[in-house]
């Protein structure tokens, strides 16, 4: 009883193995065809899309067909004017670099063109005129020294009409018409009146005296405006006037200092600074209407 079922378990083992290898033969199969189908289709794709690309470029080339007639035709009849310059033989020996044959007629240049007397302008009438009415006789004058001439004007006697010449009368002056005091008018011209006594001209404003103050006497953190550093005495004092006209309403009542320094160097130099200011927002006020006037100012306060 025993070997009866292990004869039918293995019996079962092989049935079932048989359908296992036939059904992974079947798939396996199937999925052959499959890929092979799918490179087919890719192989015929690439081979058609690569085909359009090479006859693309080829049927891309534009093809122009050459023109049979010529592009430009001179017309037998130009018409128009011919120019001026044409059949010249200076023409030909510059274009064909030899002269032409002589010609068989000649034909003359055509006399200027003369204008009639109205479209002549004012001023060539005029001229015209001008020489009409000078063409005179060239009057020679009589060999004399200037001796003969002065004496001659200061006896008085009138100067002989040179011979072949002649003089003209004077137009008569005529009187220029009035204005009749009847009508109205102006008929006498009036006086400029005198300057009242109260206009007066303005006067230049007068620089007031400058008072020079020592540096060593003012008391601490008096308070002061620098004008500037200069190499020189004179220079601060001159710069003192410049500025001080310019700025006369704001410099009067203020006195001047010029302090004398040294840099770490040894150079010697001289400060301009104005001193009269009741606190430092007066200074303040000072240097912004001085600064306003592109005029250098700093405020500062004695030490």
């Amino acid at each position: 009883m025993y070997h009866d079922g292990r004869e039918a378990t293995m019996a079962e083992y092989s049935t079932d193995e048989r359908f296992g290898a036939a059904e992974e033969a079947h798939g396996g199969s199937l999925a052959g065809w499959l890929g092979a189908g799918v490179s087919l289709m890719l192989l015929v794709g690439i081979t058609i899309w690569g085909y359009q690309v090479v006859m693309r470029d080829v049927n891309g080339i534009p093809v122009v067909r050459a023109v049979q007639d010529p592009m430009r035709i001179a017309p037998l009849d130009p018409g128009g004017t011919p120019a001026e310059n044409q059949g010249f033989s200076v023409n030909s020996v510059a274009g064909d670099s030899q002269s032409a044959p002589l010609a068989d007629s000649v034909t003359l240049a055509p006399r200027p063109f003369v204008l009639p007397q109205e479209d002549v302008s004012e001023n060539q009438l005029l001229e015209i005129k001008l020489t009409e009415e000078n063409s005179n006789a060239v009057v020679k004058l009589s060999p004399g020294s200037i001796e003969d001439l002065v004496a001659r004007i200061a006896s008085g006697r009138e100067e002989p009409v040179p011979a072949g010449g002649r003089l003209r009368e004077a137009a008569p002056l005529v009187a220029l018409d009035l204005i009749p005091q009847s009508l109205g008018g102006v008929s006498r011209s009036l006086r400029p009146q005198t300057r009242p006594e109260w206009f007066q001209t303005a006067r230049a404003p007068v620089l007031a005296e400058v008072v020079d103050l020592d540096a060593a006497n003012l008391k601490a953190d008096t308070p002061m405006v620098q004008l500037g550093a200069f190499d020189s005495v004179s220079i601060a004092k001159s710069e003192w006037v410049r500025i001080s006209k310019r700025f006369v309403s704001f410099f009067d009542g203020k006195s001047r200092v010029v302090q004398r320094r040294a840099t770490s160097g040894g150079k010697v130099f001289y400060r301009l600074r104005a001193v009269g200011f009741e606190d430092m927002d007066a200074a303040r006020r000072f240097c912004s209407a001085l600064k306003a006037e592109n005029t250098d100012c700093i405020r500062v306060a004695a030490r």
